[in-house]
């Protein structure tokens, strides 16, 4: 198993106290991960680590070609590749932001969502408001007050995926499939075969990457399914997730940020 430690180990494993970090959230995608601390200040490793700026941030999100990030204010801001006005946020105060392929989109104080970019999606969502957002490829999906789940557009040339029907507390897409949590830790996805979905019940946190699906158990441990899946990671207990394309998995623990999987030492990172 590729294991990257973000925060500087000492010889024979473990962090070195002294040089750890403390990090508040992370977004993972492709090769890239960001990460920020509790001051809001923002790292970025791979190839997104232009995107790494000195504004204090309390969200990101990054993306195959561009990240759109929220500032203390809820004010948006975002950077790269931008073709269709992806990076062209509206001048509005967000409680999350997400991305896509050439687009972005977010959610305001009242649930109600809002996109730019090449696509506006959200015109096709039913009316909110919604409690998260979730987005990958052309796929954009929403988690309503009632717990069910609503998308628009498609997960880039891998089909519609129609979510799947019933009350969750939580989703997370790839750029293929997509996965949703409910009460009981059970976990649905669709566009995924078996191989994807987590067997059973009693999961805390799903996260999905290109071609496998991670998975947080009660001991805060991290089992991966699916054929391009890392090795799950036992015994040393995350409370965050997030995933990028290939096996590249990134979580957060109480000493820091930890990294692993194909990819993983290709991402750039410390």
């Amino acid at each position: 198993m590729v294991l990257l430690l973000i925060a500087c180990m000492v010889p024979g494993g473990g962090y070195d106290d002294e040089a750890s970090t403390s990090w508040s959230g992370l977004s993972v995608k492709g090769e890239s991960a960001c990460a920020f601390d509790p001051a809001g200040d923002l790292t970025c490793w791979g190839p997104a680590a232009e995107y790494s700026t000195s504004l204090a941030v309390r969200d990101i999100a990054v993306g195959n070609n561009h990240s759109c990030g929220l500032d203390v204010d809820g004010r948006v801001h975002c950077a790269g590749h931008d073709s269709y006005g992806e990076t062209e946020p509206p001048n509005l105060a967000l409680r999350q932001v997400v991305v896509g392929d050439y687009q972005s989109c977010g959610l305001d104080l009242q649930g109600e969502v809002h996109c730019w970019g090449w696509e506006r999606i959200a015109t096709e969502l039913p009316e909110g408001p919604y409690e998260r957002l979730s987005m990958a490829g052309y796929q954009l999906c929403g988690l309503d007050l009632d717990g069910q789940i609503h998308c628009a557009g498609s997960l880039s040339t891998c089909g519609e995926g129609a979510p799947p029907e019933g009350q969750y507390v939580a989703m997370d897409q790839s750029s293929c499939h997509g996965c949703a949590l409910d009460e009981q830790g059970s976990v649905t996805c669709w566009n995924a075969g078996p191989e994807l979905v987590p067997p059973g019940d009693g999961w805390l946190e799903i996260a999905t990457g290109d071609g496998f699906t991670c998975a947080l158990d009660d001991a805060a441990d991290v089992h991966c399914f699916g054929p391009a899946a890392p090795e799950s990671l036992i015994g040393m207990p995350m409370h965050e997730l997030d995933a990028g394309g290939q096996g590249l998995i990134c979580g957060l623990d109480e000493m820091g940020m930890l990294c692993w999987g194909q990819g993983a030492a290709d991402a750039g990172m410390p």
